[in-house]
């Protein structure tokens, strides 16, 4: 998506997903808060999802680019 970046950061202590507006008001939006390591957030090619691996929970998940429940699409597998 062009107005906005997806990145992780372990502010709360554990590797969470964030998505940041570009409009300037720099509105970070909270992915992921499960304490699970997320990380290698990619966004989806229409921009509705992101996608990323979790560490503690294995496999690939998908979460609404917004905000949104993630949900699981492959049991194994990053990158």
């Amino acid at each position: 998506a062009g107005d906005a970046i997806v990145y992780a950061s372990d502010g709360t202590g554990a590797l969470e997903l964030y998505v940041r507006d570009l409009d300037g008001t720099a509105t970070d939006t909270p992915l992921t808060a499960d304490g699970a390591e997320n990380v290698q957030p990619a966004w989806s090619p229409d921009g509705r999802y992101i996608a990323y691996h979790s560490y503690r929970h294995g496999g690939i998940w998908i979460v609404p680019a917004r905000g949104g429940m993630p949900r699981q699409i492959a049991p194994e597998g990053s990158n």
